[in-house]
């Protein structure tokens, strides 16, 4: 910071032709001004102005810093009007990232308003598989479904989702419909995220868990979803993600009476005072877009 400000200096110097111009513009003394000249030619070695007790010219070597100096002065003016435009205006990069199944069946539509009303933002929209933490992952912005752990993160509910079972009409055509959670037994059950041990459900008035059979294991709870349509067997998701997929007529829900857990999904971002205003935007817009 100190070569910034005798650089400042020099380039003052210059274009106020005197040390008493440039003291009066910068708000110092002369001989501050002179001190601060000093100790650049000494670190760089060489003299950059010739003085006389009237004005001051450059030197060959202050002729070509000069120059240099104004670009390096130019570039951090424009870099502290970039940030600081940034604190008022939304505008600049936002990396968001979200459940795939979330990102197609929901959000994917609605991004052109958002960047139609945000002309200056931009967006790197990832669909990983995994949970992520806005602090430790790099992003601005994440969507979670669940109740994550007490953490410092800003975190904004966005929905909740009734958990239900789905099955392709072809496979309950062919297998059956359940008609009580103890039926699953008799299924095949989508195990997603890994192997499930049992399901949750809401029995005469408590909560029950049903060991659930399978066949079929999926370390990707975004692919669930499709092999419920492939016919492959029932599967426990928020209707949220299978709401199309029921409005067309290839998935029916099963067991509705008996649905015991609604499922939230969280908006995180790590804490900032104040928040950007360009990841406010997408936080204001994601709670738009579930309402």
């Amino acid at each position: 910071m100190k070569s910034l400000v005798e650089l400042a200096v020099f380039v003052r110097v210059v274009e106020s032709h005197n040390l008493s111009g440039a003291a009066r513009a910068l708000g110092i003394t002369p001989s501050a001004v002179s001190k601060r000249l000093s100790k650049l030619e000494d670190r760089l070695g060489v003299t950059l102005l010739h003085r006389t007790t009237r004005n001051v010219s450059l030197s060959e070597d202050g002729r070509v810093f000069y120059d240099r100096c104004k670009r390096i002065l130019a570039d951090v003016h424009e870099a502290e009007r970039a940030v600081a435009h940034g604190r008022t205006e939304v505008r600049g990069l936002v990396r968001l990232a979200v459940p795939c199944a979330v990102a197609r069946e929901v959000l994917v539509a609605k991004l052109p308003a958002l960047l139609s009303a945000n002309p200056d933002l931009s967006l790197e929209l990832s669909t990983p598989e995994h949970d992520v933490d806005p602090m430790k992952d790099g992003v601005d912005v994440a969507l979670t479904w669940g109740r994550p752990p007490d953490s410092a993160l800003i975190q904004r509910k966005l929905t909740s989702s009734k958990v239900r079972v789905y099955g392709a009409a072809s496979y309950l055509a062919r297998r059956g419909v359940p008609k009580t959670p103890e039926a699953l037994v008799e299924h095949d059950c989508l195990a997603a995220g890994g192997g499930e041990k049992g399901w949750h459900f809401k029995s005469a008035g408590r909560d029950v868990v049903v060991p659930i059979k399978s066949r079929l294991l999926c370390t990707s709870p975004d692919a669930v979803k499709e092999l419920v349509l492939a016919g492959l067997g029932l599967a426990r998701e928020p209707e949220l993600l299978m709401q199309g997929a029921v409005g067309n007529g290839f998935v029916k829900s099963v067991l509705d009476e008996f649905a015991a857990e609604e499922m939230p999904l969280l908006a995180r971002c790590a804490p900032s005072q104040p928040l950007a205003p360009r990841v406010r935007a997408v936080m204001d817009w994601l709670v738009d877009v579930f309402h």
